[in-house]
């Protein structure tokens, strides 16, 4: 990750320090570690799925997959290792680090459907998590007007919207 140009009119630093001011802009009230760690490891399959941009008429890259193929490196690789050098993850730690990972760049949507599909995989407390990482993730981009629409579609849900949805739900 270290110096790797992502080669995108959206990024203004190298993976790594991508990575690093996506650790910064995490809302400080998440007390999950793994929403830190997730933000760290967020792009680390962006290597693996580079298309385009190095030369050719495609001016910049893309990263088709990267996420299943972080998530991948995250499953595999990278939480065995963190184990084996003695790091204590619990099976539902790594669970909702790959859960982070897998959703960093999911098109988030203020419909009631994108709460529910979210819900039905993880509790509220762990989705209002993926959104503040959602913010954090954007606030390290060139905030151009689709990246600041997705900071203020995931402030609604991280700030608002979802608890009021939650709470409607637990009254029916």
């Amino acid at each position: 990750m270290f110096d790797y140009d992502q080669n995108s009119k959206y990024h203004q630093y190298d993976l790594w320090l991508h990575s690093l001011h996506t650790v910064i802009e995490i809302d400080k009230s998440i007390s999950d570690d793994m929403v830190y760690l997730a933000a760290l490891l967020h792009d680390i399959g962006k290597p693996l799925c580079r298309i385009g941009g190095l030369k050719g008429d495609d001016t910049y890259s893309h990263y088709y997959g990267h996420l299943q193929k972080g998530e991948h490196l995250v499953k595999e690789q990278i939480t065995p290792q963190l184990i084996s050098k003695g790091a204590t993850l619990t099976e539902d730690e790594i669970q909702t680090l790959l859960y982070y990972i897998k959703y960093h760049d999911d098109r988030i949507s203020l419909s009631d459907k994108c709460l529910k599909r979210h819900l039905s995989m993880v509790d509220l407390q762990t989705f209002k998590n993926l959104m503040a990482l959602h913010i954090a993730d954007a606030k390290a981009h060139i905030i151009y007007p689709l990246v600041q629409k997705r900071i203020d579609i995931c402030n609604e849900w991280f700030y608002e919207k979802a608890d009021k949805l939650a709470s409607i739900s637990e009254e029916v």
